[in-house]
């Protein structure tokens, strides 16, 4: 994320790599209120089916299941979804709402109709949204007529495959204001439609309930009903609630702490809903680029991570904390696998493969030096291994086959460990936490070691304005002069500086991509500048999307 601060320019500009950062504490904390338990819009309606129809918006409406049987969700998780056989009719629930946004998930391979929800009115014919997924795509009906006479509006979006066995994610936003249905499937933006010229009828007719699966062989789970219009990134959020898609052999989530900000920088939306942490230096000791907790208090914790048959965690620690007995993790994956610091404060890493076995891993020096240390605990379906500073200290190849999984999603943690005799936390720093689906090799391993060197503080643009305005990196940068004068410098050295009148002088430089920063690119400017005008423009750099500028006072 690019942020402006201030900066000098005259005589020498330089345009660097790296820049330092304030006030982090201020963003941590106010990122943490922002993910406290956030609820995209307002849910007025939520059936997670958590072993039962209940509504889990708060709001009562719940579900009378009738020949409906519990089954495993997307995750192959047990009792969290519903199955229908179409003969025993929906889920009956009394919501009546209207609302601007629905989602919901599906698994069928049915080549009939098949009804995911329908509600609406008692009148024959008349309907106030239903949804049908069927071999050519989805169909929503709905009412634009008097209530009376039948008003129904049918509005089909070709989508084949949906039959395939596989569960696909619906949402439908409804934004009357300007008259659009939105479709979004399994995460893509599929169709617009407009909405009937006549408007959607809802009202007193409505007074039949939320019907989930009225004639529907397979599965739906996670109905939701939304207050307030949901965009693409919302619907991306959803899609990816507790890590659903991640591909095989890949990176689950990735934590660098740059500028102080804690989330996921996959994308895949495993971000935290508890930050109790302060920012810190990180090992090449840029500010603000790890985080550090007390031993006390401090603590990250990331709900809703899936688990995996095999898995790694890669992470950077430093602590100078004396550790007498007992442990503490710095990386839980609750329930599943740590990293830690053990007794004699050696480096420890354990993985559940049963439920009371937990081979431990461990370093045979202590690593409670003040100094940063890279660990990674690897396993691949046969070896649980260990490095330190990339080096293999301790493996173990007793268990193969599938770690231990827990049978809902879970927590991971950063700083600490729950007990229900008490927490224990960690003392020190983490930074650059990792998170795979899979087994990292030595290769791997090496290449995360060495990742993120020592930042490049060359700059790649030099204008010293020695008689000109060339650009001295060598990257011919060279700028053009446009009424800008030769001048003084700081140390009183002829055409050592330019002048410029306020009005119409300045120096042009050509337009490269080196200037084209992205969202998460650090970077500096630095220069010298003598002016008696009381505001004025130093620099200013723009390509329409990203930029920056600076200005006085």
């Amino acid at each position: 994320m690019i942020k402006l601060y201030q900066y000098v320019l005259i005589c020498v500009l330089a345009i660097m790599g790296s820049i330092y950062t304030v006030n982090a504490q201020n963003r941590i904390e106010a990122i943490n209120k922002g993910n406290q338990a956030k609820i995209i819009e307002e849910l007025i309606a939520y059936y997670p089916f958590f072993g039962n129809a209940n509504d889990e918006s708060g709001l009562g409406n719940n579900g009378v299941v009738a020949g409906q049987t519990l089954t495993t969700d997307r995750f192959d998780i047990a009792d969290r979804a519903y199955l229908f056989n179409s003969t025993n009719g929906g889920i009956k629930t009394p919501f009546v709402e209207q609302a601007d946004a629905i989602s919901l998930w599906f698994q069928t391979s049915n080549e009939t109709t098949n009804s995911l929800i329908s509600w609406g009115s008692t009148s024959a014919g008349v309907n106030g949204y239903v949804i049908n997924v069927l071999p050519f795509g989805v169909e929503l009906v709905y009412n634009s007529g008097d209530g009376v006479q039948n008003g129904n509006t049918f509005l089909g979006i070709d989508r084949t495959g949906l039959l395939d066995g596989n569960w696909h994610h619906l949402v439908i936003d409804i934004n009357q204001v300007n008259g659009i249905f939105s479709f979004y499937i399994d995460n893509e933006l599929v169709s617009q439609n407009s909405i009937n010229q006549d408007g959607i009828l809802w009202g007193g007719i409505n007074s039949v309930g939320l019907e989930i699966g009225p004639s529907m062989n397979g599965k739906i789970d996670d109905v939701a009903f939304y207050r307030g219009n949901i965009s693409s990134e919302e619907v991306n959020l959803i899609y990816k609630f507790g890590g659903y898609a991640v591909p095989p052999n890949s990176l689950v989530a990735e934590y660098a702490f740059t500028d102080a900000f804690v989330e996921d920088l996959t994308g895949n939306g495993l971000n935290p809903s508890f930050i109790n942490a302060n920012p810190e230096f990180d090992r090449f000791g840029i500010i603000d680029h790890a985080v550090n907790f007390n031993g006390t208090t401090n603590l990250i914790e990331i709900p809703n991570v899936p688990t995996y048959d095999h898995m790694s965690i890669s992470a950077w620690f430093r602590t100078s904390h004396t550790l007498t007995e007992g442990y503490r993790n710095f990386v839980n994956l609750f329930g599943v696998g740590a990293l830690s610091i053990g007794p004699n404060n050696l480096l420890e890493a354990s993985l559940r493969f049963g439920e009371n076995i937990f081979p431990v891993l461990g370093s045979s020096i202590a690593v409670n030096d003040g100094e940063w240390h890279h660990a990674v605990m690897s396993y691949d379906g046969n070896t649980f291994r260990l490095f330190l500073d990339n080096q293999l200290v301790d493996s173990n190849t007793e268990f193969n086959g599938p770690i231990y999984r827990p049978d809902q999603l879970t927590f991971l943690d950063f700083g600490y460990n729950f007990f229900e005799g008490g927490n224990t936390f960690y003392t020190g720093d983490l930074d650059d936490v990792y998170y795979f689906n899979y087994g990292i090799d030595q290769t791997q391993i090496q290449s995360l070691y060495n990742q993120r060197n020592w930042p490049n503080y060359d700059p790649f643009a030099v204008w010293n304005f020695t008689g000109n305005a060339n650009d001295e990196s060598g990257n011919q940068l060279n700028g053009t002069l446009n009424g800008a004068t030769p001048t003084t410098d700081r140390f009183d050295d002829a055409q050592s500086a330019y002048s410029f009148n306020g009005s119409s002088n300045y120096i042009a430089v050509p337009a490269a991509d080196i200037f084209s920063l992205g969202l998460s690119t650090d970077f500096a400017v630095s220069g010298w500048f003598n002016t008696t005008a009381t505001n004025g423009v130093i620099f200013n750099k723009s390509d329409g999307n990203t930029g920056y500028i600076a200005t006085f006072p």
